[in-house]
């Protein structure tokens, strides 16, 4: 009987200039629930290290700083595994150290994207990223098939949005003509609020100039997002009925993953 052929790895990068977004709630909330349909390998490029964290990484083992800085760098050597069905290659505070390390390197743009080429036998692959637009979210950004735009329904969330989208537009352009954003997911999200009303508007206008989309779900404030990552839980295990499980679960729907 022949074998079926493997699937290709899906890539996907959480981004957001601004900080406090749910970039790093919701990519964790992927690696959560897409564990349940095959291996995910998470990739930290955060110098806080908060999804690092949360999944409890071994500080021991070498991550993403080294792997972007050294030549020919195995993945494998990089990766380790913290949760069934689930990798890390985990981020760390000298993540600051390589925009100006690489500042001359030939090809820094595509450091990541070349280590994760190496991958095998994974489904998916979730990046989170430092809220920024620098080296390393590019990077993210040329090893990524689509990327997720967290945004809060604030006063000044979609200040820096057409930002993003350039930046988007360039990596597209220069380094990776299959990247896209499949979308901007709002999270925190409090309908009965005037404000949050007017920014679903927002950003629907501005997802539209854009050529993207809103998505219909919105993930609802839930404290148990935040008492998960105290606890460095992913959420369905800290409790499986949250409303945040039930939206992140809806919206996975909408990503068609």
């Amino acid at each position: 009987m022949k074998r079926g052929k493997l699937r290709k790895m899906q890539t996907f990068t959480v981004v957001n200039k601004k900080g406090g977004s749910g970039k790093t709630s919701t990519a964790l909330a992927m690696v959560d629930l897409l564990r349940r349909k095959g291996r995910v390998l998470c990739v930290d490029m955060d110098p806080q290290g908060n999804m690092s964290a949360v999944l409890r990484a071994d500080r021991s083992v070498q991550g993403t700083s080294e792997l972007l800085q050294k030549k020919d760098a195995k993945l494998e050597d990089y990766v380790q595994n913290v949760l069934e069905n689930v990798d890390l290659v985990a981020g760390e505070g000298s993540l600051v150290d390589v925009e100006p390390a690489l500042a001359k390197a030939v090809g820094r743009e595509m450091r990541l994207a070349k280590a994760l080429a190496q991958a095998k036998d994974y489904a998916f692959c979730i990046i989170d990223t430092p809220p920024s637009i620098g080296l390393l979210t590019v990077n993210a950004l040329c090893a990524a098939e689509k990327a997720v735009i967290a945004a809060n329904a604030d006063a000044f969330s979609a200040d820096g949005y057409a930002e993003i989208a350039g930046d988007v537009d360039d990596v597209r352009e220069f380094f990776n003509p299959g990247l896209r954003v499949d979308g901007i997911l709002l999270t925190r999200f409090n309908e009965r609020t005037t404000l949050a009303r007017q920014m679903v508007k927002e950003y629907s206008d501005l997802a539209e100039r854009t050529g993207t989309k809103l998505y219909q779900t919105r993930i609802r404030e839930c404290v148990a997002v935040r008492e998960a990552q105290y606890t460095r839980q992913l959420l369905s295990d800290y409790s499986k009925k949250n409303n945040a499980v039930d939206d992140y679960t809806a919206w996975l729907e909408e990503l068609e993953v």
